[in-house]
């Protein structure tokens, strides 16, 4: 009976340890993103900013003005979803982290039990 225990505790402590790579995994790639998204956004306005600069005076400004304007609330849309994105990884990562401690709680039981066992016999 404790065998059994033991290898379900083992089984799922395997599960967990993959779930928890995965998480981590693919935090790093939402960091990857926020990184890439933030240098385009720079990019991007370096670009518009050049181009506001060649253009002043001009009627046209009003226009790119505009669409930097529209960059940045992209920007802004996209950064939130990936903090919100991380928020929800780190949850998992808590959540999976409290699971594994009570498996090992679990297991430290069984083998208080079973050394409990053992003395009295």
């Amino acid at each position: 009976m404790k065998l059994k225990q033991f290898e379900e505790i083992r089984v799922n402590e395997r599960l967990l340890n993959q779930q928890m790579e995965d998480t981590i995994y693919e935090e790093r790639k939402l960091r990857s993103f926020q990184e890439e998204a933030e240098d385009f956004s720079y990019q991007t306005n370096q670009i518009f900013d050049s181009m506001l600069g060649q253009f002043k005076g001009n009627q046209f400004t009003w226009y790119l003005e505009e669409q930097q304007e529209t960059m940045r609330y992209r920007y802004n849309l996209i950064q939130d979803a990936l903090e919100e994105e991380l928020q929800l990884h780190k949850e998992q990562q808590q959540a999976i982290e409290d699971k594994q401690s009570d498996l090992a709680f679990d297991r430290l039981r069984l083998q208080t039990q079973e050394n409990d066992l053992e003395v009295q016999q």
